[in-house]
């Protein structure tokens, strides 16, 4: 169970790092330090964690890939039904660069 928590906390970091750099898409190209703070090591975090939960999951047995499957599978289905069945308001939150108007 705890090499599951760990991997859900690899992928969730993993795409932490990826908003990251979809957030600050217009920043990264401002200026050298923005294109290496807020491109290029949130892309190479992401990239390595990528590689560590492929590897933790090439050597984990079988029960625990399922297990990691259905754990995704089901935040996934609850997402959508939160989103769409639902209506939940945090889906309706615009973004700060919506609200400032530079999107």
């Amino acid at each position: 169970m705890v090499a599951i928590t760990g991997l859900l906390f690899s992928l969730f970091y993993s795409l932490t790092a990826l908003a990251t750099i979809a957030y600050y898409r217009r920043r990264v190209m401002a200026r050298p330090m923005d294109a290496l703070l807020l491109g290029i090591l949130p892309l190479a975090a992401a990239v390595f964690v990528a590689w560590i939960i492929v590897k933790s999951l090439m050597n984990a047995p079988g029960p625990q890939r399922w297990s990691m499957l259905g754990i995704v599978l089901a935040g996934v289905a609850a997402m959508f039904v939160a989103q769409f069945v639902l209506r939940s308001p945090f889906f309706q939150v615009r973004r700060e660069a919506e609200a400032a108007g530079q999107a």
